[in-house]
């Protein structure tokens, strides 16, 4: 009976509810009560089944419609379904809190206004189907769909090219291709001490060859001495290859004599008798002599009352006088060439030269290679710059050079051209000199250089040619023979007095050119470039011996019956006759 009762309360309460809700419909939505709740039944929310029979829970919102697009609602969730509530005495089920719905959300039906490009936005409108709200939204630019092509195909050596082109607007663009370099399988020796190395094979793609060749790489050696050489005596020492490990001995040549620069004097030099200087060997003692040739007799010159006109009177004069009979007659003394102190700087091959230079005691001689010739010539000041010029090419570089105008800084001195204010001579191999031999002439006569002369040729020619025009010294004497003889001897070349001696002597000269075993045409270039550069250019006629040696032997020979010696006297007597012609002159 109890349970009828709450079934009975239950319905009549849930009847009342249900009429106020129909009262209360929307046409009276403006109750101003604050207890007022809207009671509406609108579409099906999901709000879960009932826990009891499993049927879908309905609800009744509260002071709304349900959620819209963008507001949420609250609802009375139950179920009714009281037939299947047996275990539940038929009761309906209503969920003691209220349940809340969120916002719908909108539900947009798109269109699309504008198609995007490769380049160019889109627009896209949307209206919501529940609340007809719009919204335009942008399709961003589709960007180039682009489809590659190869248009040239890389090479082993050349570059490719591959074209790329939009599928949607065309739009295209290239791109290089690095070429592929060359696919080689290579069959390789690697080179050792005494055999040559390789490496050739072929390029896969493209049949290339390649064959390269290795010079064999010499033996790297160690040394080991087995017995120092002294000055004299050679050496030995055990050589040992790192890379193969052969072996051998080997000579060492003998390490030479050093000795100092400066000569001692032991004995000077007198007119009756020669002198001797020394030097010592640091290493072993060993003496070193340098006998100092006698003085030549002071010469003297003859009164203005006795007239030589020839050259036999010349010789005839000089053997009286030696015999004492004009020792009545006035006389006047000589005085010796002096020199001043004179720099040279050489950059030459030719080392008899570099060392006759060396030898002389009024120079001082300094040695460069080609590159460094500005900053020696800067440094040294010298009067006198001889050097190499084997081809034209270094000919041209070093006129450049001298032409050159130093560059001027803004505020800085004046600067010159050291090598523009230099003296310059210079030595030629024979190739050269017969080749461009016009030229150097050229460069002679302009003054652009004192003289030219041959690499390895007679180192007193050069010394003559080269050196002597910078050292010309102040003569007191106008007797060219004497000059010419007195010259030569402070130049450390005796032969030219000796001969010069013997003729004034009435002596034999082929006898003596044999016994000194004197070529010709040393002998002849020396003497005539000295006549030439003290201004005695009548001695130009004995030049031709110089000029083709070869020629004047032949011709002396077909004069003297093909005996050369007897033509080397020839030769030599007539040029001392010249310059003895040239005194008489003077």
């Amino acid at each position: 009976m109890k349970k009828i009762i709450i079934k009975f309360l239950i319905a009549v309460l849930i009847f009342s509810g249900f009429s106020y809700a129909v009262y209360h419909s929307e046409e009276h939505d403006d109750c101003e009560n604050p207890l007022h709740v809207h009671v509406h039944r609108v579409f099906a929310y999901d709000f879960g089944n009932c826990p009891w029979c499993g049927q879908p829970l309905e609800c009744d919102w509260i002071d709304s419609d349900g959620p819209t697009c963008t507001e949420g609602a609250f609802a009375e969730v139950y179920c009714y379904n009281t037939a299947a509530h047996v275990a539940q005495d038929n009761s309906p089920f209503i969920r003691s809190e209220l349940s809340y719905a969120p916002p719908l959300g909108h539900s947009f039906t798109e269109t699309v206004t504008k198609k995007a490009s490769c380049t160019e936005d889109g627009t896209l409108h949307k209206v919501c189907s529940r609340c007809g709200k719009t919204e335009d939204e942008t399709i961003k630019a589709l960007g180039h769909n682009y489809k590659k092509q190869t248009t040239k195909a890389a090479t082993c050596e050349e570059d490719g090219i591959n074209t790329y082109t939009c599928s949607r607007c065309n739009d295209s663009y290239t791109k290089k291709v690095a070429a592929l370099g060359h696919d080689i399988d290579y069959e390789e020796k690697e080179a050792t001490c005494t055999e040559d190395g390789y490496r050739k094979g072929s390029c896969k793609r493209c049949g290339m060859t390649v064959d390269e060749f290795y010079p064999a790489l010499g033996h790297d050696l160690e040394y080991e001495i087995l017995k120092t050489p002294t000055c004299e005596e050679e050496g030995e020492r055990r050589a040992t290859c790192r890379r193969c490990s052969e072996t051998w001995t080997e000579k060492i040549l003998p390490a030479g004599h050093k000795y100092p620069k400066e000569w001692t004097l032991v004995k000077e030099a007198t007119y009756t008798e020669n002198g001797l200087e020394t030097k010592e060997c640091y290493y072993c003692g060993h003496i070193l002599e340098h006998v100092l040739p006698r003085k030549n007799p002071v010469p003297i010159i003859i009164s203005s009352t006795v007239v030589v006109t020839a050259t036999g009177g010349l010789w005839m004069f000089l053997k009286k006088r030696r015999a004492g009979k004009l020792a009545e007659k006035a006389v006047k003394e000589f005085g010796k060439p002096t020199f001043e102190d004179r720099t040279i700087v050489i950059s030459s091959e030719d080392e008899k030269l570099r060392e006759l230079l060396k030898s002389k005691h009024f120079l001082a001689v300094s040695s460069c290679d080609f590159e460094e010739l500005e900053k020696s010539v800067e440094e040294n000041g010298p009067d006198l710059v001889i050097i190499d010029i084997p081809t034209k090419k270094k000919l041209k570089e070093l006129d450049k050079k001298r032409q050159a105008v130093p560059k001027q800084t803004e505020g800085e001195e004046e600067k010159t051209n050291p090598l523009a204010e230099t003296s310059f001579a210079y030595l030629c191999p024979q190739k050269f000199f017969d080749r461009y031999r016009d030229e150097l002439e050229t460069l002679k006569k302009d003054k652009n250089i004192l003289d030219y002369g041959l690499i390895g040729d007679d180192p007193n020619t050069n010394l003559i040619k080269l050196v002597l025009p910078v050292l010309k010294p102040k003569l007191k004497s106008d007797a060219a023979l004497d000059n010419i003889g007195m010259i030569a001897d402070a130049l450390g070349i005796s032969y030219v007095s000796t001969i010069i001696s013997t003729y004034e002597s009435g002596k034999d000269i082929k006898s003596t050119i044999e016994e000194g075993e004197l070529n010709v045409s040393s002998v002849a270039t020396v003497i005539s470039d000295l006549a030439s550069i003290l201004g005695m250019d009548t001695v130009a006629s004995v030049a031709g011996l110089v000029d083709d040696v070869n020629s004047v032997k032949d011709a002396l020979d077909e004069e003297a019956g093909a005996h050369e010696a007897k033509g080397a006297h020839s030769a030599v007597k007539d040029i001392v006759e010249v310059v003895s012609d040239l005194a008489d002159k003077g």
